[in-house]
């Protein structure tokens, strides 16, 4: 049996919990959205947001995946409307909150709106509830919607500060170096 047949087996089984069949239908739409099956991936995700068991979180992962989705199929005003919804919504655990704000921060960069990617990004690198760790991504995001904008002074400064900060982990110091250089 492969992964999709057991996962089928779970949703289609009555006596799994309720909790189980949701997670099991946002395991199967990930391994859908990855291999490009994207009508069989929204009915999933939609299912999930429509479920009346599922809970804030897993409403809020199936609207991140979905605007992934939506994204990968050129659709961002549907994906960064998913996003938004997810971001803002305190019920859902900070990490889901930072994916979703970083996916937006793409999207609206994906779109054109550069300054609504800033607003985004720099409003999750000055939120106090983001551990530092998690900043050094939405540092390189920011600088990189900078150099875009044309700010090259203000990109700068945030590629520095990723290049010079000895708290900065090698991956991103590379990629800083990278995309500063570009």
């Amino acid at each position: 049996m492969d992964e999709l047949e057991r996962l089928e087996a779970i949703i289609g089984d009555a006596a799994q919990t309720a909790d189980r069949r949701i997670e099991a239908r946002l395991e199967r739409a990930l391994i859908l959205l990855h291999s490009a099956r994207f009508p069989a991936a929204a009915l999933d995700l939609a299912a999930v947001m429509e479920d009346p068991h599922a809970t804030p979180e897993q409403v809020g992962r199936a609207h991140n995946n979905r605007a992934v989705m939506f994204t990968m199929s050129g659709r961002g005003a549907e994906a960064l409307q998913d996003l938004e919804a997810v971001f803002n919504n305190p019920a859902v655990s900070r990490d889901l909150r930072s994916t979703a704000l970083n996916n937006a921060a793409h999207a609206y960069q994906d779109t054109g709106n550069l300054q609504r990617a800033l607003e985004i990004v720099t409003m999750a690198i000055d939120d106090p509830e983001f551990p530092a760790e998690e900043k050094f991504a939405k540092r390189l995001v920011r600088a990189r919607v900078l150099k875009e904008m044309g700010r090259i002074d203000e990109a700068n400064a945030d590629f520095d500060w990723l290049l010079e900060n000895p708290d900065t982990p090698a991956e991103w110091k590379r990629s800083a170096g990278y995309f500063k250089t570009k």
